[in-house]
């Protein structure tokens, strides 16, 4: 997020995994809700299909849209809750 010379804030912070991943994006899931969400695949590290992630969103926009033109993504890995 460094450059950025838009202002993004916290907009969501969720517990989810890894269902599919191509060149471009991960495609992730929520457990409890089935939820799925494409997220622009980060290129620093890699990640496994079934992995658990915790996935901080940023915004640019105060609107409830989910356009990842708008957003940025922070990906860390975690340990499979209990």
């Amino acid at each position: 997020m460094t450059g950025c010379s838009e202002r993004y804030e916290i907009d969501s912070e969720f517990t989810v995994i890894v269902q599919e991943i191509d060149n471009e994006r991960l495609t992730v899931v929520e457990e409890n809700t089935l939820t799925a969400y494409e997220i622009p695949l980060p290129h620093d590290e890699p990640y496994q299909v079934g992995q658990f992630v915790r996935i901080t969103v940023y915004s640019d926009t105060d609107q409830d849209i989910w356009d990842p033109k708008h957003m940025r993504f922070k990906i860390d890995s975690i340990e499979q809750p209990k």
